[in-house]
């Protein structure tokens, strides 16, 4: 007897893939002009576990520019081992886990922290972009903004 599934094969999907590691792969360059090739003009970031004081949401390619602006000057180090992509049925959709190690320039602390975040899509760029990590990890490493 032949059974069918209700549900459908996810299938990896290189262009999504090659645009979130290049996303990761700038992070880790701290170059800034590179990461932000790879953001829709309109692309929104979200954080829904930020602390108070940090920001959840943070809408514009200005906007994500001024973010992520300050982390030459005030990061050391940063990589972003462990990546696993996890794809959808909506190839402009992909999950992706990876850990965070960074090391803070002022204090010396280390940031470690495990992500799993929802990255989408349009016209090869991304669009949405949601993050979710320990917020306690983040107010340790990083303090009261």
């Amino acid at each position: 007897m032949l059974v069918m599934s209700k549900f459908t094969v996810k299938t990896a999907n290189a262009g999504a893939e090659a645009v979130i590691e290049e996303f990761l792969d700038a992070l880790e360059a701290k170059s800034i002009e590179r990461l932000l090739n790879v953001w829709h003009e309109n692309g929104v970031l979200i954080m829904p576990f930020s602390p108070e004081g940090f920001p959840t949401r943070i809408e514009g390619k200005q906007a994500i520019r001024h973010h992520y602006g300050s982390l030459p000057m005030n990061c050391k180090f940063m990589c972003f081992p462990d990546r696993a992509f996890h794809f959808t049925n909506d190839p402009n959709r992909v999950w992706v886990e990876f850990c965070g190690e960074i090391k803070i320039k002022a204090t010396g602390k280390s940031y470690n922290n495990a992500h799993v975040c929802l990255f989408t899509l349009r016209d090869g760029r991304i669009i949405e972009y949601k993050e979710y990590s320990n917020p306690l990890i983040l107010l340790n490493s990083f303090g009261s903004p």
